[in-house]
């Protein structure tokens, strides 16, 4: 149980390198080749953190959260579930 849920934190924690690659974006100490190479690290890193939670997710939980996101889809675009 503990696995499951470490697992879905870090699910949520792999969209946190979106306000650290802003953050490198903008800032003045780094060069532009720098930027690019830590922006880089950190994307890879956030696709890594993702894998390794689905992985302890279990393939359930991922499936339940894919069929949260499909009825707020259908929701938001008033469809009918195919």
């Amino acid at each position: 149980m503990i696995k499951r849920f470490i697992g879905v934190a870090l699910i949520f924690i792999s969209v946190a390198y979106i306000p650290i690659i802003g953050s490198i974006a903008v800032s003045s100490s780094f060069s532009v080749a720098e930027k690019g190479v830590y922006s880089a690290i950190v994307y890879g890193l956030s696709w890594a953190v993702l894998f390794l939670g689905i992985y302890w997710a279990g393939p359930e939980l991922v499936q339940k959260l894919k069929d949260y996101y499909k009825r707020l889809k259908n929701k938001i675009f008033n469809r009918k579930d195919l």
